[in-house]
């Protein structure tokens, strides 16, 4: 019995390992933050439960429970539970609870 535990504790390690292995490289969990990146650039988050996902274009994200998407463009956002989103364009936000979407501007 007790080997049968051991054995299914460590595969269990094997497949926690495997699936983290898969993920982006500059795919970083702290915190509580996820931060996903595909293009030229990363995102830098600094601070806790925010996300951040960029496409050609990199968002900077600090403070606390904060949501930062960007598709061409990056986002630059500063406080807590913010929203920005961009799509061909880049948004500013400095302080708390404000939502942000850009177009093309």
């Amino acid at each position: 019995m007790r080997y049968k535990r051991w054995v299914i504790g460590l595969t269990s390690l094997i497949l926690v390992a495997g699936v983290l292995g898969f993920l982006p490289a500059n795919c970083q969990a702290q915190s509580y933050s996820f931060d996903w990146f595909t293009g030229t650039s990363g995102n830098l988050v600094t601070g806790n439960y925010n996300i951040a996902v960029g496409l050609n274009t990199g968002n900077s994200v600090t403070g606390d429970d904060n949501l930062a998407w960007g598709i061409g463009s990056g986002n630059n956002v500063d406080g807590n539970r913010n929203r920005a989103s961009g799509y061909a364009s880049g948004n500013y936000i400095d302080g708390n609870r404000n939502t942000s979407y850009g177009y093309e501007t």
